[in-house]
């Protein structure tokens, strides 16, 4: 008898803790100051694993950079060879989180059960962007427009080839980076895993993202500032740590592999003199544009060009540059002409010889296009090509392949009607 009095008010007390939690939480959801700790599983179990590790790694790589040193470096390379490391793994770990839930965990794996390098990692990422399967439809979920966004990713991952390459000089070599280009790379870093976690079924695990808050300078400051340091360094060792600074800092990587990537790979660990004189060479070439000062010193200063800023110096790249002899700058430029004088009634168009060269280069070749599948042209950028291959005389030049890749044919139909009614017997005929 007294055992049942006990089990029964203990099953009431039990069931008045529950009420009483229930409640709470439903008043809490209501004022929407309560974040549920139970959700849906959106991924594999491997692929959330590594997501998280991603964001811890990139917290920890924003925490230990802003940590006070107490001590002295007697080596001032070592300074951030931990920090910049663990951002490079961040990036790997979000990389193979993709690669994971697109295959399976066996993705990460080469033949002989090694895991494979993060420079094969972010090889199959980009991969996967440029070929997507139909299982990595969830990089794209919710998302208006999957292409764009596969477009914008393979676009950032374009600035962490280089931070792949430091990865492997701050955990094997202890090479370290400075404070302003960890504050880049950080920046970098953070926006492509923003845009990974922008997908519904990624959001989930990438939330709550740190934000880097370091104030970051100009990149064409930051890279005078570190040529200029350049200088003065008489030691492989500081030349190679400076060097690998620079390319980290470049405002704009090749979308193929460039020749100078696996150089800079060997020198962020082992530098050797051959490899710093042929990274130098490319930087001369690769500096952004500056002004000289005309005296015997001969000191210079990075440039910004800004035609939004009414206080900048009036100076636009068509005043720099007298004659465009690639491919992709005749094409902006051939547009350019064809559309501001066509308003004029006047047709002016690209010289037919330039559409078949285009042809037989390929528009991803020519670096027109990234290269991603499906990725579309503008029919103000495609029109005057076409007309220009149905202007000549007898048989038409390749035009096909432009028309294929433009986004509105109705617009491109209307474009080609006007330029019909000014252009010659050939091209009103076509």
């Amino acid at each position: 008898m007294f055992q049942r009095w006990i089990d029964r008010i203990t099953v009431e007390l039990l069931w008045k803790t529950i009420t009483v939690s229930r409640n709470y939480c439903q008043s809490r959801v209501r004022e929407g100051s309560f974040r549920f700790c139970f959700m849906p599983q959106l991924l594999r179990k491997d692929a959330i694993r590594l997501f998280e590790a991603s964001k811890e790694a990139f917290f920890l790589a924003l925490v230990g950079f802003a940590i006070p040193r107490q001590c002295e470096y007697r080596d001032p390379i070592s300074r951030g060879a931990a920090e910049i490391g663990l951002l490079g793994v961040s990036v790997e770990q979000a990389m193979s989180a993709c690669l994971v839930q697109t295959f399976g965990k066996d993705a990460l794996l080469l033949p002989s059960g090694q895991y494979k390098s993060a420079k094969r990692a972010l090889e199959d990422f980009r991969e996967l962007l440029k070929s997507p399967a139909p299982r990595a439809a969830f990089l794209t979920d919710d998302i208006p427009d999957p292409i764009a966004h596969r477009k914008e990713l393979r676009h950032a991952t374009e600035k962490l080839a280089i931070l792949i390459a430091a990865r492997a000089g701050g955990l094997h070599a202890g090479r370290g980076v400075t404070r302003d280009v960890f504050a880049v790379k950080a920046r970098d870093v953070y926006e492509f895993l923003h845009l990974l976690g922008t997908s519904g079924r990624i959001k989930s695990y990438l939330q709550d993202l740190a934000r880097p808050t370091t104030e970051i300078k100009e990149r064409a400051v930051l890279i005078e500032d570190l040529v200029r340091g350049m200088t003065g360094a008489t030691d492989i060792q500081e030349q190679a740590a400076l060097i690998a600074n620079v390319f980290l800092v470049l405002p704009d990587v090749p979308t193929e592999k460039p020749e100078w990537l696996d150089v800079l790979r060997r020198v962020t660990v082992a530098p050797k003199e051959k490899d710093v004189v042929f990274l130098l060479d490319i930087l001369h070439s690769a500096q952004p544009t500056v002004l000289r000062k005309q005296a015997s010193t001969g000191q210079f200063y990075a440039v910004k060009v800004d035609p939004s800023n009414p206080s900048a110096i009036p100076i636009d790249l068509r005043h720099i540059k007298k004659a465009y002899t690639q491919l992709k700058d005749q094409w902006i430029n051939d547009i350019s002409n064809a559309n501001g004088r066509i308003q004029a009634n006047i047709l002016h168009l690209s010289p037919d010889d330039f559409v078949l060269k285009l042809f037989a280069t390929g528009l991803e070749q020519s670096g027109i296009i990234d290269g991603v599948e499906g990725d579309k042209i503008s029919h103000v950028d495609t029109w005057c090509f076409i007309a220009s291959s149905l202007s000549v005389p007898g048989t038409s030049r390749p035009f096909w392949f432009l028309v294929r890749r433009t986004e509105n044919l109705a617009q491109l139909e209307s474009h080609l009607k006007n330029a019909a009614k000014i252009g010659n017997a050939h091209l009103k005929k076509a």
